[in-house]
């Protein structure tokens, strides 16, 4: 449902992307809010925002091929990212994301949704990540560079700054496999495979046999 990935950014890497996005021009989030614009007030960079291509280009790349996205999301494709600023009285309230995204010249399929934090927690009062699951809110309030994915139908919120300035970098992709359900049996699959090796051996009959199954559960599911 939902994953946290601490360090996925190093401090240089969120320094230079800081960096870089002082020099652009924000604009209003409503903008993209579609039916939920009155309870959006943050200020975002889109890819409206032609100067910010190959900073978006290159984020986009480093989240698509880092292993803890692969393993989770099985990525096919980004749908769409965008870097989010919320000051002092900004807010983003319960919301669910769009299910298609159509920026560009077709449609994507929205399955995994993500937040990178670009700033520290002691930046800024209030601005909590919240997901709205089944079994209980989860907040998220987390150090730069930390990354948050879950899957794009959970409801969620950002609360309102009250002080400081929360920057973050938002996405969302397409996955190899549409279904959720699909996406939590895999990854307990995968999730078996290091103790499995661990103590029968990679060589092992039940090693190939899980490893067989995990190949043949995805050729099965996924979608290309």
């Amino acid at each position: 449902m939902y994953k946290k990935v601490e360090n996925f950014f190093g401090p240089k890497q969120v320094a230079n992307i800081t960096s870089r996005l002082s020099q652009l021009t924000w604009e209003d989030g409503a903008l993209t809010a579609g039916a939920g614009k009155n309870r959006k007030t943050n200020e975002q960079i889109t890819q409206m925002t032609k100067s910010a291509d190959p900073l978006r280009n290159q984020v986009q790349q480093m989240v698509l091929k880092h292993p803890a996205v692969q393993q989770w999301a099985e990525p096919r494709c980004m749908a769409r990212m965008m870097f989010s600023r919320y000051r002092e009285g900004a807010f983003y309230g319960s919301h669910n994301d769009a299910a298609i995204v159509r920026a560009g010249p077709f449609p994507f399929r929205a399955d995994i949704s993500f937040t990178i934090f670009l700033n520290d927690p002691s930046d800024y009062e209030g601005g909590e990540l919240v997901l709205e699951t089944p079994v209980g809110e989860v907040v998220n309030k987390e150090p730069a560079g930390t990354l948050v994915m879950y899957d794009t139908g959970l409801r969620h919120r950002v609360n309102e700054i009250t002080g400081g300035e929360r920057l973050v970098v938002v996405g969302w992709m397409e996955s190899l496999l549409r279904s959720p359900e699909a996406r939590d049996v895999l990854r307990d699959m995968k999730n078996l495979v290091k103790p499995l090796v661990e103590s029968h051996g990679n060589d092992s009959e039940e090693a190939i046999t899980l490893r067989r199954a995990i190949a043949n559960l995805s050729r099965l599911l996924a979608e290309t």
